[in-house]
């Protein structure tokens, strides 16, 4: 009996490594992610609507963008926790190359 155990840590531990390397993404131990804006947009269209028209966070991170060439890579890594949903979370931004 305790082989199996094992066995089935092993091949969950497989399958959840091999999720986050094809997918960019790691998931909470609960199984929650950030899931990206096209998921909240269906979910929750009216306040989607509101979001894009009204919030500055919108174009946060075009923000940082802007500023990168003036930056060292340290000091601009440092922007996203703010300027980024999820950063250092799972299923959240991880790098620009990753999922801008």
């Amino acid at each position: 009996m305790p082989r199996v155990i094992v066995i089935i840590f092993v091949v969950w531990a497989a399958v959840s490594i091999s999720f986050a390397w094809l997918t960019g993404r790691a998931m909470a131990e609960d199984g929650a992610e950030y899931v990206g804006l096209e998921i909240c947009q269906y979910y929750h269209p009216d306040e989607y609507d509101d979001f894009v028209t009204y919030s500055k966070m919108v174009k946060s991170f075009e923000n940082i963008l802007l500023m990168k060439k003036n930056l060292p890579e340290e000091e601009f890594q440092t922007c996203f926790e703010c300027h980024t949903t999820g950063y250092g979370e799972p299923g959240g931004f991880i790098s620009i190359d990753r999922n801008p």
